[in-house]
């Protein structure tokens, strides 16, 4: 019976002792419509670049800078972590830049207003999504 109970308060330390470890990292919403709100793209630029870190592109056929797909992902992931803002593509490698850069368009929903903001994402061949811009 000792060795059970040893055994139980043994396994319970371990498990606790495995919880001090930090959780993921999330994007921080609140910062990021702030950030929107009043147009302060470093900011914006952190949490966006953030959430674009693993928009590796993957060129095909009918996509050779192979960001469209990865464009839609990053939309639905903006819509599913942020509960306040919606985002949709309105344009992708429209803006012919170096690199090419795509548009989403974020409505953003506060308890105050709701309003617009168009951001400009750097779409390179050889790299990730990135922020490049943002305006109204």
């Amino acid at each position: 019976m000792l060795n059970r109970i040893s055994l139980f308060a043994f396994l319970l330390f371990g498990f606790f002792a495995c919880q001090d470890e930090p959780a993921d990292p999330s994007t921080d919403c609140d910062k990021l419509i702030t950030g929107l709100e009043n147009l302060d793209e470093i900011d914006v630029a952190s949490e966006i670049n953030f959430l674009c870190e693993d928009f590796v592109p993957v060129p095909s056929s009918i996509d050779s800078i192979g960001h469209e797909a990865n464009l839609k992902a990053f939309t639905r992931r903006i819509n599913s972590e942020c509960g306040n803002i919606e985002a949709q593509v309105i344009g992708y490698a429209t803006i012919k830049t170096n690199p090419p850069k795509s548009e989403v368009q974020l409505t953003i929903f506060t308890v105050d207003q709701t309003f617009e903001r168009i951001l400009d994402l750097n779409t390179p061949e050889s790299n990730v999504l990135t922020f490049g811009g943002l305006h109204e």
